[in-house]
């Protein structure tokens, strides 16, 4: 079941970055094909459900573990091998405002315009040698 629902998944997403890019490498209508995986998506989700739901309901049934009250692990959740820490909070902090900055660079670039527009990395680009309309806005399609 998750053979299915994972390349259902990655086909939705390939498609629909490929729609964005204005590449249509795949063979026949980008609709067409998107639904139909859409599809596929949707009833692999439904098999895992089905798939799953008995584990599920096990597990709901049995109710959760009840540590020995004298235990360290009564008072919350302890590891029984406790690791070394590997990055700061403020580490954590920084790759967060860094991604976060990263997201922003690859996004704005669509709405602010300008230089800025080469940041824009999922925003249609234009390719080849066709040049932009009078009012530099990109015709995508046949008047």
């Amino acid at each position: 079941s998750l053979l299915l629902l994972e390349g259902g998944a990655g086909f939705e997403f390939a498609t629909g970055i490929l729609n964005t890019q204005l590449k249509y490498v795949f063979p026949g209508s980008f609709y067409t094909l998107h639904f139909y995986g859409a599809w596929v998506f949707i009833g692999a989700f439904a098999v895992h459900v089905a798939f799953r739901l008995g584990r599920a309901a096990r597990a709901l049934r049995a109710g959760p573990r009840q540590p020995d009250p004298d235990s360290e692990e009564a008072a919350g959740l302890v590891s029984p091998r406790p690791a070394a820490p590997t990055i700061s909070r403020r580490g954590a902090l920084g790759m967060v405002g860094l991604g976060s900055f990263a997201l922003f660079a690859v996004t704005a670039g669509q709405s602010v315009g300008g230089w800025f527009r080469r940041t824009a990395l999922l925003a249609p680009q234009r390719t080849g040698n066709r040049a932009p309309a009078p009012t530099a806005f990109q015709i995508n399609k046949t008047a």
